[in-house]
């Protein structure tokens, strides 16, 4: 008795044959993810409380998981950001700054709390009468 056998989703798709030894690539698993958000947008048009969603949004996340360890393996197999990417990441890191620095002046203007809306009682020793 052999211990392979061929791998299937929750559709009985096959997804990996017992023959099947390569590794998966990348752009292998990217295909599948946008595949398997493909079929979780139409089950969740079809009806949101089908059982299948969650097993879709397990297998998206366990495929963008890999696709993001195997660039952190392998760092030269990432796509080089275009210049526009460069553009929106710079944008935003200057977006954030402006955002902070003006949240830090408000800091800076906003005026002490005043002693008045402070209650301060001052302590006074109270003495424990057994008799009453």
């Amino acid at each position: 008795m052999t211990t392979d056998s061929n791998i299937y989703d929750i559709d009985g798709e096959l997804l990996r044959s017992s023959e099947d030894t390569s590794e998966l690539t990348i752009e292998e698993a990217q295909k599948r993810i946008e595949s398997y958000q493909k079929k979780l947008n139409e089950l969740a048009e079809k009806d949101p409380k089908d059982p299948k969603l969650s097993i879709y949004n397990t297998y998206i996340k366990n495929l963008q998981t890999y696709v993001f360890n195997q660039y952190l393996l392998h760092p030269e197999l990432m796509p080089h950001m275009t210049n526009t990417t460069q553009d929106e990441i710079q944008k935003a890191m200057e977006d954030l700054k402006a955002d902070v620095e003006a949240e830090e002046s408000k800091e800076t203007i906003m005026e002490p709390v005043s002693d008045e809306t402070d209650e301060y009682v001052d302590f006074e020793e109270v003495k424990n009468d057994e008799n009453v």
